[in-house]
């Protein structure tokens, strides 16, 4: 059985849609046809990851989809409406030092190239203009760093550290 910690969050589904075993989802994710073929997910229901199948998949506009999913009766279709849809970790690609998925860096610490360790990511928020990394000091003052081509250097998976170039002064705004 599929335990939560080793699950990444697809998105959520939002209602069922028309036909008998459609649902309208929302996908929290930054390429939605990258999910076109998918077999299955994994559905919270009572803290439980359960499987279903998937028919079909249609996308809609941006990030919404339209989703068969098989085999399922009348009260099933009324529970899965505003569940969470789930994906095992291990289907994710794996990336190299240059990218990373926004959920894998909580916890690691930012480094700057000069100034050293400025705290712990404490989550990456989507930002339509470009991701921001929240981090956490040691003195407990949040920072938002943008995470842009030239701030962005690499991630060590291994030590769990981001290495980052901060845009001059960017510090003295928080502290």
């Amino acid at each position: 059985m599929l335990k939560l910690e080793n699950a990444y969050y697809l998105g959520k589904i939002l209602k069922n849609s028309g036909l008998e075993g459609y649902f309208l989802v929302s996908l929290d994710t930054t390429n939605p046809e990258e999910y076109i073929e998918m077999e299955s997910v994994f559905v919270e229901l009572n803290k439980n990851l359960v499987p279903f199948f998937i028919g079909d998949v249609q996308l809609i506009s941006g990030k919404k989809a339209r989703i068969f999913f098989e085999d399922l009766d009348e009260d099933q279709i009324k529970l899965l409406n505003g569940k969470d849809m789930f994906l095992p970790l291990s289907s994710l690609p794996e990336l190299d030092d240059k990218n990373f998925y926004f959920f894998e860096v909580e916890g690691y610490i930012l480094i700057d190239e000069e100034l050293g360790e400025i705290g712990i990511v404490k989550q990456v928020i989507d930002n339509p203009a470009n991701p921001i990394i929240e981090v956490i000091n040691k003195d407990q003052k949040e920072i938002l760093v943008p995470k842009t081509k030239n701030t962005f250097k690499k991630i060590s998976r291994e030590n769990k550290e981001l290495l980052v170039s901060l845009p001059p002064g960017l510090l003295d705004i928080y502290i």
